[in-house]
This record gives structure tokens, sequence and C-alpha cells, in this order.
């Protein structure tokens, strides 16, 4: 080939140039090296700078692997040096604040790049997502459905043991839970707790008693990070039980690199006396956390006279969590979770059925609860993953009742319930009209038992075979729409369709317009079918599922000063399954169709000076078939706080009120009436060094020392004895915390 001699050298300076790199490796040359640079933040709530956050840097490209972290100083201002130039994800947090992130930050060599981040308080931020609503992570304030939210530093601010005690607190917001005899059953916009769906971790909680209740007083608050309640049809999402809505208890994880570790003791009136342990560690390719904790209380009774007045049975609890994950290659992601808690309850009493005093016992009682679930997370492409898992949980009632006049023992048979799910997911987010689109579904196999005493058939079972799916679509930059259904086939009770559509329509950064509608029915459970204890109750092997058509509709502003919401519900109900006291011995019957009907409404804002007051309300009417209202659930309820913090001193106080109003009357006229509970907590910061701190905290619970809300008749007059919300007398308690964040 012939080249001509300025040819010749184009291609011998080529070549020069491209091996120079090469040839200076070879012989020891050095590559100048690049200065590094780093990231100075200043973080503000807005009231003024926040010493004691938590500051991080990961590089764009790969946001989840943090390489660098700091915490602010007293003046609010966090550095964190030896960065490569280039751009970086930086994310600030702080309790009782939502993580800011901000993504692209460039980083220069040999100096500095400066931000600014203020926090938003959580609970007024745009920026807080959830999990439960739609089966994915999304931001509170794009899902169509109510939503109360309560994290990590609400919890705390109530010293909350129990769910109970937790979720007795929101009267305002829709959520109602009985307040007497140690029971915790919970309604959502007055559908009963056997409508409503208990999730941890999105693991269904098991231990129903004979009417389908749950007791939340049994599940300790030990490790939970949020409590996530959804208002409204679930039964598409979710299945039977979600008819009035789902409360998903999301257990801490951790986060941090390195080692983390959070240890909570207190104690207080009547006997109660708790200590928690949290602590967690993440590395490059995964972490584990596990919580464990333990209560004692010795309870409370509301008349000595009468031994079944117990408000609060003497319990003791004990209750863990464990939760891992790894990552194997960048396409698999391996978690497994696990449960576990148990009370001991004593002098817990009862009558039988004639009330005579021979017939009084003690149940004394064993209850344990645990679940296992591993899972796999495959990523099959950037936009589609499949989730593969399986779940067992099971729950182990033992009682033996004592009867002081007699002093007879009479052991029960064992009470054990088990629930078995094989889950397989998949989610694909298809682009079009200049948007992304969420499309996921899955199908589920689900097998019920229930072995108990009595019950007139042996070992009952049932198996439930799922599919579902979800489609949302964003139509331009305002309206996002969602529709899916779910089919569940159940072994004893046939197929069910359960459809679901929404919508949420932004019209700004912080203002939504959301709706919903759905249906969902709830098969009847093994309790109302086969309980067998004459001459009292028995159970009726001909009841029919309920069902339930449920319409949301509303309005949300959410900024980083003013959190308002408006919203309409209403839930036709149809063969709803309660009990016949027409009949000897009673049963359950498909007696009610009724209707469910009302309005939330909740606002918040922050003021100068670190106040921040919140209040909600609800308003809700019950009425049957025929337009007659029925009782059970107070028309007005409210919840109210005021919180006030100053983060640069480490304080953080509140007050809280929960307002009842009077239950409609009953047929012959008794009624409920209304009462009201305060509480109020300070906390304090006794030392803080970077990620870590100490605090104090004390609390007085039932300011007032309500009591002896008793039933009324119909001229007004209490029926004495006969009480109808069984509240703690006014009670003390304090604490420590010692939260270790970060070390490594």
């Amino acid at each position: 080939m012939h080249c001509s001699p300025l040819a010749r050298a184009a291609v011998l300076l080529g070549a020069a140039i491209v091996m120079l790199p090469w040839s200076a490796v070879r012989v020891g040359a050095q590559v100048p090296a690049v200065s590094p640079g780093r990231v100075e933040v200043t973080v503000r709530d807005v009231d003024g700078v926040i010493p004691g956050a938590a500051v991080s840097a990961a590089p764009a490209a790969a946001p989840q692997s943090p390489l660098a972290f700091a915490t602010t100083d007293e003046s609010g201002v966090a550095v964190l040096p030896g960065l490569v130039p280039g751009p970086y994800t930086i994310r600030v947090a702080f309790p009782g604040f939502a993580e800011a992130t901000h993504p692209d930050v460039a980083v220069p060599a040999d100096g500095a790049a400066t931000l600014a981040v203020t926090l938003s308080v959580a609970q007024f931020s745009s920026e807080v997502t959830v999990t439960t609503a739609n089966r994915r992570e999304q931001v509170l304030l794009d899902v169509a459905d109510p939503i109360v939210l309560i994290d990590e530093q609400q919890i705390a601010d109530t010293g909350a043991r129990t769910a109970k005690d937790l979720l007795v607190e929101q009267t305002g917001a829709g959520i109602q839970v009985q307040a007497g005899g140690g029971q915790g059953h919970l309604s959502l916009n007055g559908i009963p707790n056997s409508g409503v769906l208990v999730l941890i971790d999105g693991r269904r909680y098991l231990g129903k008693d004979a009417n389908g209740n749950l007791n939340l007083e049994d599940l300790p608050l030990t490790g939970i990070d949020r409590v996530e309640v959804v208002k409204g049809a679930g039964s598409a999402l979710y299945g039977s039980d979600a008819l009035g809505g789902v409360v998903n208890f999301v257990t801490r994880q951790s986060k941090t690199p390195g080692i983390t570790s959070l240890s909570d003791l207190s104690g207080g009136s009547y006997g109660d006396y708790r200590a928690n342990q949290t602590l967690g560690w993440r590395g490059a390719l995964g972490g584990i956390s596990g919580s464990a904790g333990y209560r004692e209380y010795e309870g409370f009774d509301l008349s000595e006279a009468n031994p079944q007045t117990i408000g609060q049975p003497r319990s003791d609890w004990w209750s863990g969590t464990l939760n891992a994950d790894t990552r194997i290659g960048s396409r698999i992601f391996l978690r497994a979770a696990g449960d576990y808690s148990k009370r001991d309850i004593d002098d817990y009493f009862f009558s039988g059925a004639t009330q005579l005093p021979a017939t009084v016992y003690d149940s004394q009682r064993e209850l344990t609860r645990y679940s296992v679930s591993p899972t796999a997370d495959l990523i099959l492409a950037p936009s589609t993953t499949m989730t593969i898992g399986y779940t067992g949980g099971w729950y182990l009632r033992d009682e033996t009742r004592v009867f002081p006049v007699g002093n007879r023992v009479q052991p029960q048979a064992p009470w054990r319930e088990w629930n078995d799910e094989l889950r397989v997911t998949a989610a694909h987010t298809w682009r079009a009209f200049g948007g992304d689109h969420p499309l996921q579904g899955g199908i589920e196999r689900r097998h019920e038992q229930l072995s108990r005493g009595s019950l007139n058939v042996t070992d009952p079972e049932r198996d439930i075979t799922t599919a579902w799916f979800q489609q949302e679509v964003r139509l331009g930059n305002r309206l996002t729409v969602a529709g899916g259904a779910r089919y569940d086939d159940f072994s004893d009770f046939g197929s069910e369709w359960s459809p679901k559509a929404s919508l949420s329509y932004r019209l700004g950064d912080t203002q939504r317009l959301r709706f919903s509608a759905g249906q969902g029915f709830r098969p009847p459970y093994f309790g109302e079918l086969y309980l067998f204890t004459p001459p009292a109750f028995v159970g009726n092997p001909n009841l029919q599922p309920e069902t339930a058509t449920t319409y949301n509709g509303g309005y949300a502003w959410s900024s980083a000063r003013l959190q308002v919401s408006a919203d309409w519900f209403r839930s036709d109900v149809e063969n709803g399954i309660t009990f016949d006291l027409s009949r000897q011995p009673f049963t359950y019957a498909n007696l009610r169709a009724f209707t469910s009907q009302g309005t939330n409404l909740s606002a918040g804002v922050v003021l100068p000076g670190g106040f921040a007051p919140s209040v909600a309300y609800t308003y809700t009417r019950r009425e049957d078939a025929n337009g007659v209202e029925i009782g059970g659930f107070a028309r007005h309820t409210a919840f109210l706080k005021l919180l006030w913090t100053q983060q640069r001193w480490g304080l953080r106080a509140n007050l809280r009120g929960q307002i009842l109003g009077d239950v409609p009357p009953a047929v012959d006229g008794t009624y409920q009436s209304g009462y009201q509970v305060w509480n109020a907590q300070v906390a304090k910061t006794l030392w803080r060094s970077g990620g870590s701190m100490v605090s104090l905290y004390a609390q007085v619970g039932n300011i007032f020392d309500e009591g002896d809300v008793f039933l009324r008749n119909a001229q007004g007059q209490p029926i004495e004895g006969d009480f109808q919300a069984w509240l703690a007398p006014r009670t003390f308690l304090a604490g420590l915390t010692v939260d270790l964040g970060g070390l490594r």
C-alpha cells in the first residue's frame, strides 16, 4: 500500500498518542493525580440550624451506595472531605423530619461544593413516601387513598407500649379503638375490626377471636419504625379482611453503614416497666437488624368490688423481630424476615352464661405468635422486577381457667392457627405519553387452618388461590389514574372479584385532588361458622360472605409549613355478619346491611418559635337499610396535638387530646356518653456526638383523671357499674433512650 509522507507522519503521530500512556506506565512515569474535593452542607429547619443531622454522599450513578458520612456540628454544618470530583447524591436525615435528597451535586477538584438544606417536619413534607397503599414505594401526597402515617418520632411522642396505645389516640382520623376490658379492637371509618386487615411488614397478624376481631393490645411496638393506615377498599390488592382498609406496622431496618443501636428503658405507674433493644449492621453487600423487647405491667381494676372490671389484666410481653438482606451480583437480592411475640396474662376475669359468682373465672392465658418470611427479588431488566416469597405464620393460645369459688382449675383445649402463603409478584414500568406507567400483578396461594376445642368441626381449613393486577397511567403532568382487580377462589366459599379504580389530580407542587372506589368481600371466619359453646353461643355454618362497596374523595395540601386534608367516605355493606340475639342460643347471622359515611378533616401548621399545632376531626354516620341510625361508633371524634420543638436545645414537648362524642342510642334508648382524655410528654437530649445521642423523656397520661364512663339510660343518667370506656387513671412514666448511629 502506498502512503504519502504526510499520511505516514499522521499515522505515526496517532500511534504515539495512543501508546503514550502505556509507555509512560512501563517506564514508571506518573500520571498527575486529581485533587479530591469536599461538600459542605448546612442543615436547617424553619426556625434555625439543626445540630446532629446525618449527612451522606453517594456517587450519582450509585445513589444507594454512600461513600462518606458526617453529622452537623453546633452551627448546623457538616463537612464530607476526600471526594473524587464528580456528581454526587446528598442525603440529609434527622429524627422527626422527612429525609431530604439532593441529586447531582457537583464536587470540584481541590475545592468545596456548598449546599443549604431545609428539612420539613415529616407530617408536613411533600417528600415522605409510603409503601402500603399500592404495594410499592410512592410519595404520600400522590396516593389516591387517604392515609394516616405515624412515623418513628410521632410514636416516640406518645410513649405508646402497644399498637392499641398508639392508635387509640387517632380518634379524629377515622380510627377508633375499643378502650376497655383489655381489648383493642380497631375500626376504620365505621367498618368494624373484622373488616380491617392488620399486617407486620406486609405479613398477616394472626390471632382472631370468635368474632373475627384482633386485639391490638397483644402487639407490642418493639422495633416499629412507622405505621401506615390506609383507609378505603383494600381487597383489590390485599384480599379478604380488607373491606375498610389496611394497617401495616413497618419494622425498623438498618440503612446506615456500620453498626447502629437503639436502647429504650422506661418505667411508670402500675408497675409498668419496659426494656427494648434494636441492633443493626450494614455493609457493602447487605445488612441485618433485629429488635428484642420485654414489658411487664400490673394492670388496673376500675372497681375492687367486682373482679370483672379489670381494665387491663396483669401481663408480661416478650417480642422480637429480625430482618436481613444481601445482594448477589447486580440482579438478585435475597431477604429474610421474622417476628416473635408472647404475652402471658393473669387476673383476667370473666363470667359464665349464668352470671352467678360461682361461674366467674380467671382466664390465665399464654398467647404466642411468630412468622418467618424468606424472599427473593429478581431484577430482570432496568424496568422489570419479580419477587418470590413465602410466609409461614403461627398463633398459639393456651388457657387455664381458675374459679375463685371452689378453687377449681379447668385447663382449656389448645387453640392453634396456621397461615401459609406463597407469592409471586412482578412489576414493570413502561413508558409512553412522556411518562412512566407502573404495572404490577401477582399470584398467591394461601392455606388457613384452625385447631380449637370449642368448635363443632375438627380442625377446619381452607385454601385460597389468588390472581391480581394493577395498572397506573400518568396522563401528562397532572393526572394519574389506576385500575385493577383481584380474583380470589376460596375452597369453601367459591370465587369473587374485587375491582378498584382511583385517580390523583395534581393542582400544583403542594396540592392534590384524589378519588377511589372499590369493592371487597369477607368470608366468615371459622369461629363464626363453627363456634360451639352451648348454652350461650353457637356458630352458623350457613353464613354468607360480607361484601362492601367503598368510595373516597378528597383534597390534600402539604408544604413545609402547612398540611391540610379533607376527605369524604361512604361504605355500603351487605350481608354484614353480627350476633343474632333473637335466637337461643345466640348465634351469628347475615343480619346487617348498613351504610357508613362521613368526613375526615385534618390540619397542621408550623409556627415560629418551634410550635406545630395539629387537629383531626371525623364525622361518621351509620344507618341501616331503612335509614335508621345504628350505634356502636361515636358520631363526632377529634384528636388535637400541640408540639413544641427546639432542636438546638434538644427539647421536644407535646400535649395531646382525644375527644369522643356521644355514641348514638341503641334500640332501648341507652347510649355511651362522650369523654375526653389528655396526655403530655417532654423529652430532653442530654448528650449528642456525631450520630449518637442520649435522651430522657417523661409523660403524664390521662392528665385530668377521666374515668367512670358508664352506659347511660334514655334519661341521660349513668348506669353505675356498666363501664363503656375502661380508662386507666392518671399515670406517670419516665424513660431513657440511647441511640448510637453509624459506628464503624
